[in-house]
């Protein structure tokens, strides 16, 4: 199977939600501005910065991920980190949906999806950090 893709489903997904994301901040800044993100701005997220970010987390992922298959010692590496790059950023979109929700008096559907983003990238980091012992040794 193809080295880049091997069990690497997800981390292809969350790079590809990360390009998407920026796209869609790009295309329409008040997505961020009037949606549930706008809490961010609190802590320095413009939307002009989210999409950067996003777009910017997105493409060293995917770099991660054909690094990966081809540098064996150090693309296990730079995968976890880009995991634990990819949890942060989540774990930021979860807190601000959460404290939005407790703002607004209901449960975004957003929480959910956040929160197991997060823990999808967690598991993601301790897969690549797996590979990093096992090649290691």
């Amino acid at each position: 199977m193809n080295t880049h893709c091997f069990n690497r489903l997800f981390e292809w997904m969350t790079a590809m939600m990360m390009i998407g994301i920026s796209i869609t901040v790009a295309l329409n800044p008040k997505t961020v501005e009037f949606g549930g993100f706008y809490l961010l701005a609190d802590i320095g997220l413009t939307a002009p910065a989210l999409g950067t970010l996003f777009m910017a987390g997105g493409c060293i992922r995917v770099a991660a991920l054909f690094a990966n298959g081809r540098w064996p010692v150090y693309g296990p590496r730079f995968r976890a980190g880009c995991s634990l790059f990819g949890a942060v950023i989540w774990m930021q979109m979860l807190v601000a949906l959460t404290a939005w929700s407790t703002r607004s008096g209901y449960l975004s559907i957003g929480v959910p999806v956040y929160f197991f983003l997060t823990v999808g990238e967690l598991i993601s980091c301790y897969r690549a950090a797996t590979d990093v012992r096992s090649i290691s040794c």
